[in-house]
């Protein structure tokens, strides 16, 4: 099996989450804040957590809102200086996840197979039947 650093995650964060109506209108469901950062990021670092690095987000219902936080992501989690008088500013290094986030529009009205192909993810599940290993697995809630 490959390093986890080489494999990519695909997510399909475009449908319309429509269990989540009061919220959804204004922003899609991968977007809508748990503890003060947006459920695709707690997904993401579940699977950072693990080893990985690459993710492709398959976006759709107001994608624009989940590209505009990954634009974001550095420079709102920084500090910076900026000068008034021209506009220009300088960012303050700080720590970030080292990962690479493709956000590929795949159509607010596509399904899952098709968002899966317009991700632009070639490549084959390096699990045997499709299994997921057990690190992965979330735990089973207690009985």
């Amino acid at each position: 099996m490959a390093n986890n650093s080489e494999l990519k995650v695909v997510i399909l964060a475009g449908g319309l989450g429509t269990r989540l109506a009061e919220v959804s209108e204004a922003m899609p469901k991968p977007a809508v804040p748990i503890g003060g950062q947006p459920i695709i990021w707690h997904v993401m670092q579940h699977y950072a957590h693990h080893g990985f690095k690459e993710f492709f987000l398959a976006l759709g219902y107001k994608g624009e809102v989940i590209k505009r936080y990954f634009l974001d992501y550095y420079t709102l989690r920084s500090s910076l200086s900026v000068n008034l008088g021209d506009g220009s500013y300088e960012r303050h290094h700080r720590e970030a996840e080292d990962w690479l986030v493709h956000c590929v529009d795949t159509g607010p009205e596509t399904n899952t197979g098709g968002r899966l192909k317009r991700s632009g993810f070639k490549g084959r599940s390096p699990l045997k039947n499709n299994s997921i290993p057990p690190q992965l697995k979330s735990p089973s809630p207690p009985r």
